[in-house]
């Protein structure tokens, strides 16, 4: 997973924060991106990533967050 984070990383820029293990999931990984566009770059480059060397991980859910100037404009 962090070949495939520092991939990501280096094609859209930002950061990607974890692995968390909350309760809800079984790991939590937080993208830090400056645009919408780039989250969507980065979750095609996982899926790609993933499916390519086999590894058994299926998103459970998705949240985006922004910052209220974002929200409101």
């Amino acid at each position: 997973m962090n070949k495939i984070h520092s991939k990501i990383e280096k094609a859209v820029g930002g950061r990607i924060e974890g692995p968390y293990l909350p309760q809800s999931a079984t790991l939590l990984y937080i993208f830090h991106v400056d645009k919408y566009e780039r989250l969507n770059e980065a979750g095609r480059i996982f899926y790609a990533e993933v499916s390519k060397q086999k590894l058994p991980f299926v998103p459970n859910t998705y949240e985006v967050a922004v910052t209220p100037k974002e929200f409101f404009g």
